[in-house]
C-alpha cells in the first residue's frame, strides 16, 4: 500500500519521506495542467519525462507565440518556460500571459522559469518580474518535483520503503564522518545551505560523493526536500567549527 503525503507538511512528516521519491499524484484531487514551452524539443522531452508518469496532463509548445494561444486557449494550471527563446523570451511570455489574463479575466498560471544561465542575478529579476519560482539547468528531478508540488499544493504518492530499511536522517551523519570531511567542502555546503542555493548545494553534495558515499546519501535526499536548515545545522556539528 501507497500512502497520499502533503508536500507542503510539516518537518516531522517530510522527515519520513526522506527515502522515497514522488511515484503519482494522489488520488482526489484535480489533475494539473502543465504547460512546456522551450524551442529545444529535447529539454521538452527532460520535462516530459519527470512529469508524465505521475499523471499530469501535459501541452508542449516550441515558441511564445503558440505558448500565448495555448494558454487562452487551455488555460494551464502552471507554465514551464525557458527564459532564452528566439522570438520571446520567457520574461516578456510571462508579461503577455499577465496581460492576457487581465484582459479576458483569465485565471493567470504559476510560472516556473528555467534558465542555463549561471549568472546568479536572474533569479531576482525573474521573480521580481513576476515568475512564481526559478529553475536552472540541469534539471532535478527531484526539484522540479518540489516546486510544482509546493506551488499548486499537491499531493503526491511516494514509493514506500523496502522491508526493514530504516529513514535516513541527519543525526545518521557521525562525528567522525563529519570531522573526516575535507575543509572546502564543508565551508561550501555550510555556506550554500545557508544562502538556500541549491545549485551550489547540488554541487558541493556531488563532490562528497567521493569521500564518503552513505553521507552523500543522506544529504542528498535533504536536499531532495529543500531542508537547507537541516543541512547547515548538520555542517554545523563539525569538531572545532564556530560562527
Amino acid at each position: 500500500m501507497e500512502l497520499p503525503v502533503h508536500i507542503a507538511d510539516n518537518q516531522t512528516r517530510r522527515m519520513s519521506e526522506y527515502n522515497r521519491r514522488p511515484v503519482a499524484l494522489a488520488a482526489e484531487q484535480p489533475v494539473p495542467k502543465i504547460l512546456i514551452v522551450d524551442d529545444v524539443a529535447s529539454n521538452r522531452d527532460i520535462f516530459k519525462a519527470f512529469l508524465q508518469p505521475l499523471g499530469f496532463r501535459l501541452a508542449e509548445v516550441g515558441n511564445a507565440s503558440r505558448a500565448l494561444e495555448l494558454y487562452r486557449s487551455w488555460q494551464p494550471d502552471l507554465v514551464l518556460m525557458d527564459k532564452r527563446m528566439p522570438e520571446m523570451d520567457g520574461i516578456m511570455l510571462m508579461q503577455q500571459i499577465q496581460s492576457a489574463a487581465a484582459d479576458a479575466r483569465l485565471r493567470v498560471p504559476k510560472v516556473i522559469l528555467v534558465t542555463a544561465s549561471a549568472f546568479k542575478d536572474e533569479e531576482r529579476v525573474a521573480i521580481e518580474a513576476g515568475a512564481d519560482a526559478f529553475l536552472r539547468k540541469p534539471v532535478n528531478e527531484f526539484e522540479l518535483l518540489s516546486l510544482v508540488g509546493r506551488l499548486l499544493r499537491l499531493e503526491y504518492v511516494f514509493e514506500r520503503f523496502a522491508s526493514g530499511k530504516s529513514v535516513s536522517q541527519p543525526d545518521d551523519i557521525t562525528q567522525t564522518q563529519l570531522d573526516a570531511l575535507p575543509d572546502d567542502l564543508h565551508q561550501g555546503l555550510l555556506q550554500a545551505s545557508r544562502q538556500m542555493n541549491f545549485t551550489h548545494c547540488q554541487q558541493m553534495i556531488e563532490a562528497v560523493r567521493a569521500h564518503d558515499a552513505d553521507m552523500y546519501d543522506i544529504l542528498q535526499k535533504l536536499l531532495w526536500h529543500f531542508e537547507f536548515e537541516q543541512i547547515s545545522e548538520c555542517m554545523s556539528r563539525r569538531s572545532g567549527y564556530s560562527d
